[in-house]
């Protein structure tokens, strides 16, 4: 079966420089959860506020198809995934089989991925 964007949900993890202008974009169109581990990020963005000052508040208000939030649970309706985590957040970690994998440990930590989506983003990486 052929999946199309527009049957999707994206979930955008990260909203700084890079994920915000992004999941905004693509809120514009399609259904997308804009994912932060800092509930005040979520809150400001939410009041129409961008304290990196890559969007304004006019293209918040445009983004119709994109919530905010700090709740992974909210992820696992989203079957396409763009991580944009900060290069300062990325460490080596051994996982528990002893695997070596570099990847965004602050954030896998809470993210609910389902494990498929987890194991081929870590082995992409």
């Amino acid at each position: 079966m052929t999946r199309v964007l527009s049957d999707s949900a994206i979930g955008i993890i990260g909203l700084d420089y890079v994920g915000l202008p992004l999941a905004v974009e693509f809120g514009k169109q399609y259904r997308t959860i804009g994912f932060d581990i800092k509930q005040s990020r979520i809150d400001e963005l939410n009041a129409g506020r961008d304290r990196t000052r890559e969007v304004d508040a006019g293209e918040l208000k445009q983004a119709r198809h994109l919530i905010f939030t700090a709740d992974s649970e909210c992820l696992r309706a989203c079957t396409v995934f763009i991580i944009t985590v900060g290069h300062r957040q990325f460490a080596d970690m051994v996982d528990e089989s002893g695997e070596d994998y570099l990847y965004p440990k602050e954030h896998f930590r809470f993210v609910a991925l389902p494990q498929s989506v987890k194991k081929a983003v870590l082995t992409a990486v």
